[in-house]
């Protein structure tokens, strides 16, 4: 064998040897640490409540309010009556509320047609609610027999706050004598949801 031969193989060796541990060295860098860092974060979900109450009471749950500030035991015809009444939102949510029309009790034609009692509401500001402060106040409904009144379109009222609706009820001067002596209650429902 010459010595350019063996000179060959050995430097052929020798290139493996060093090629094989360039390979090992890597590989002993990749398991190496290097540096890091981490963040983290946590949440927390939770859900709001709705509570409407009227008069800054939770009456009328279940048994109505007795809205007594409406009560007229004594209307003759072209007579008028008016009450507030004070929707609270006592709930975590801002909501939105509407009013049914009223389940009648009683003589029911006391409530219905143009000669039967008319009633409609505003909003107003302050706490009196009479002829004046209805004229100046913002409608809520339109007016119409008590029988149909209802708040169609919903209000809004954010968490601990209240609005004070104006109610009116009118017997029309041509309110007729079979109207005379007679007693209708309505009960209305107001209903609140949760507005997001």
């Amino acid at each position: 064998m010459s010595i350019t031969t063996l000179h060959e193989r050995k430097t052929g060796k020798t290139r493996a040897l060093l090629a094989t541990g360039i390979v090992v060295g890597l590989g002993a860098v990749g398991t190496l640490a290097a540096f890091t860092d981490t963040a983290s974060f946590t949440s927390t979900f939770a859900t709001g409540s709705v509570d409407i109450a009227l008069d800054g009471t939770n009456e009328g749950k279940p048994t109505p309010y007795a809205f007594t500030a409406w009560d007229s035991l004594l209307m003759v015809p072209a007579s008028e009556k008016y009450a507030p009444l004070v929707v609270n939102n006592k709930g975590t949510s801002p909501f939105t509320y509407t009013m049914a029309t009223p389940a009648l009790a009683g003589t029911t034609a006391l409530a219905e047609g143009p000669t039967g009692l008319q009633a409609s509401i505003v909003a107003i500001t302050g706490s009196t609610c009479d002829a004046a402060a209805f004229a100046g106040g913002t409608p809520v409904t339109s007016t119409g027999s008590l029988s149909a009144l209802a708040i169609a379109t919903p209000r809004t009222l954010a968490p601990g706050t209240s609005e004070t609706l104006c109610f009116q009820a009118v017997l029309p001067a041509a309110a007729p004598d079979s109207l005379s002596g007679v007693t209708v209650t309505p009960t209305f429902t107001l209903t609140a949801v949760a507005a997001v």
